[in-house]
This record gives C-alpha cells, structure tokens and sequence, in this order.
C-alpha cells in the first residue's frame, strides 16, 4: 500500500514569517526605547533640543518649500491618497489588499494619537520649557502611513519606485517637521518605526513565482538597501558625536538656566550644529529607506 505524504509548511516561508514578525516587534520595541532615551533622560532630552534648535537654522535655505510640504500633510491629503489606494487595490480585483492598507493607515495614526496623548508622558527636567510630549510626529505618522499603504497596493513590478517615491516624501514632511519646530528627531523616528511595524504586520506574503519582478525593479530594491544603511550609519555616527558633545557641555552648563544654555549653544556657528543636521537628515533618510524597502521585500 502507497504511503500518504502530508504536506509540510514551507521552510522558506516559516522564515518569512519569523522575520516578518521579528522586523514588526522591533519597530514597536524600538519606538518605546526610543522614548525612554530621548524623552525619559535628561541627556536625551537635551541632544534632542539641541538637534532640533540646530535644524531651526535652516529655515530659511528652505526658501517656504518646507511649509510647502507640511501644508500637503493634511486631512484631505490623506484622503486623496487612500482612496487612490483603494482605486488600485480595487482594479488589480485585490479587495482584501485594499482593506489592509486601509487598516494599516488607521492603526498607525490611531495608535500615534493614543501614545502620544495616553501612553508616553514628557517629565519636566530642566532642559526645555513644560511641555506636552509630541512622541510620535502625528504629521511624519500620516505621511508614513500612507508612503506604507501604497508600497502595500501597487503591483509588485512597480514596489521598489513606489518605496523611492514614498521615502523622498516621508524624509521632507519629518526634516520639515524638525526644521519648523514642530517635532524633535526622536518623535519622527519613532512615527517611522510605527507605521513600518503596522506595515509588516498587515503585509501579505504573496506567492513569489507568479509576475515576477523586473530586472529594474530588482536593481531599484538594491539600490534603496545600500542607501538606506549607509545614510543610517552616517545618521548614528552622526547623532552619536552630538551625544558626546552635549553630555561634556551639560556639566559646564550647570542646573540653572539650561534652556537657554541649549539654545545659545545652537545658534553659534559650531561643528556641533552641522554634524547635528547632517544626523538628522541621514538618520529620517535613512530610517525611512530600510523601512519601506522591508515592505517591498515581502514580495519578492
């Protein structure tokens, strides 16, 4: 009699699905340290104001074209993109796609407003006036939300434009955020880290043989990873010279009046400055890259 094999779940795919849940857990981990570093200690607070006040000096080479951007992060925005979201789900016949994406946009701004508001707390530590915290960006989470659901949607021979396109438009709506004073560093990164956590976690793990992608969708997916980390180290050694700086000048500073202390310190014309825009820049480029290219590389 013919022995009766059972079929075994695919090895490739048990690994899909662990990075998949892995990449998710670690964006919803990352966004809490995140928190405690920058917002709960006093030496992250004050890199945190610091970077902030140093970007404020670039207002004007932006010449309005970042208020511009943030102008384009509103309601209506969002609604145009999602529904042109669900336009496409709905003419590739992939309704339930469509219904990801959509839940995709909702948690990651939902869940934004509840941290934000409910969740994580601003402790008063005589580095910036009393303050409400504002981690995560609620503007920089919109746009990243969004940037995701599309990657999501989009057939998969389009993905990898779709992520260059969503990284160039989250990297100028979180700088943006920064360079107006809306938001610090850390709250962009963490609105970044959410919406890509949502992102793994509502993504589907299409069947990799059918439509295959093309050889410059292939090239583009390369491209992103190789930026991506490299903008991300440059972003870390940067931020991390900012940290050395500001932890030897916090002791000469004093208790008294560090608020001012962070902004003086700011406006002179100082290497400290520059490595903390350039650390800003690289670390929201950078971030944003590796997160919707993790997206895109669910199809493969």
């Amino acid at each position: 009699m013919p022995q009766i094999r059972t079929s075994r779940p695919d090895r490739a795919n048990w690994r899909r699905y662990l990075v998949r849940f892995s990449k998710a857990l670690a964006g919803f981990l990352g966004t809490w340290l995140l928190w405690y570093a920058a917002v709960t200690t006093k030496l992250g607070q004050a890199v945190d104001e610091f970077s902030m006040d140093s970007a404020t000096h670039l207002k004007d080479d932006f010449r309005g074209f970042d208020e511009s951007v943030l102008w384009l992060v509103s309601g209506w925005t969002i609604g145009v993109i999602g529904v042109f979201v669900a336009v496409v789900a709905l003419w590739r016949r992939r309704w339930l796609l469509g219904v990801r994406a959509g839940l995709e946009i909702g948690l990651t701004i939902g869940s934004v407003q509840l941290l934000k508001h409910f969740i994580f707390y601003r402790p008063a530590l005589s580095i910036t006036y009393a303050l409400k915290n504002s981690l995560p960006s609620g503007h920089t989470a919109a746009a990243a939300a969004v940037a995701v659901a599309l990657v999501m949607v989009v057939n998969r021979s389009w993905r990898s434009t779709a992520a260059l396109v969503g990284t160039l438009w989250v990297s100028l709506v979180g700088i943006a955020t920064v360079v107006n004073g809306w938001h610090r560093l850390a709250d962009v990164l963490a609105a970044i880290m959410i919406a890509g956590a949502w992102g793994m976690l509502l993504s589907p793990l299409e069947d990799t043989d059918a439509n295959r992608r093309s050889n410059f969708d292939q090239k583009l997916q390369m491209v992103l990873g190789w930026v991506g980390w490299i903008l991300a180290l440059v972003g870390l050694l940067a931020m991390s010279y900012v940290l050395w700086e500001i932890n030897s000048f916090l002791p000469l500073a004093g208790d008294k009046n560090l608020v001012h202390a962070i902004e003086y310190l700011a406006q002179g014309c100082n290497h400290a400055r520059f490595v903390a825009q350039i650390g800003i820049a690289a670390s929201v480029g950078g971030l944003t890259t590796l997160v919707l290219r993790a997206i895109d590389k669910l199809v493969r």
